[in-house]
């Protein structure tokens, strides 16, 4: 499949979403943990992989084949670091959220606009959970 008719079928696939895809955080260093339930039996972490491209409003993270020479790798945590240039185009920040589709070998990501009441409403109900995880871990 050549580049055009690889852009064409992202691009059929982005218009064809209907659903909410899995909220991430972007990090101060520009990375985004992709969802182990997408990376199951997909991702060797540390060896996969990847090329990251901007196509409109989306990011898009392509797993390449082993004898790829891209010097980009999915890190041993499920980490993707998004290229500095597309996220200023993007205008992603750290900590803005990020909704993950994933279709075939492609991770498609968009920053979700939420308002601020949302938002904070989301890092609250983060906050008990890691208390919860902290607590059930001191028992």
């Amino acid at each position: 499949m050549n580049e055009i008719e690889k852009l064409k079928k992202i691009e059929r696939v982005i218009n064809s979403i209907n659903f909410g895809g899995i909220l991430r955080r972007v990090d101060e260093l520009g990375r985004i943990v992709l969802p182990i339930e997408y990376r199951k039996g997909k991702i060797e972490e540390g060896k996969t992989k990847l090329t990251v491209y901007q196509l409109g409003d989306y990011a898009i993270v392509e797993l390449l084949e082993e004898q790829a020479k891209s010097k980009k790798r999915i890190d041993e945590l499920g980490r993707a670091v998004i290229n500095k240039e597309i996220r200023d185009n993007l205008e992603w920040k750290s900590g803005d959220y990020v909704e993950i589709w994933n279709v075939e070998k492609y991770y498609i990501l968009k920053k979700l606009s939420v308002d601020s009441r949302i938002k904070k409403q989301i890092e609250s109900f983060e906050r008990d959970i890691l208390e919860d995880i902290k607590v059930t871990i001191q028992e």
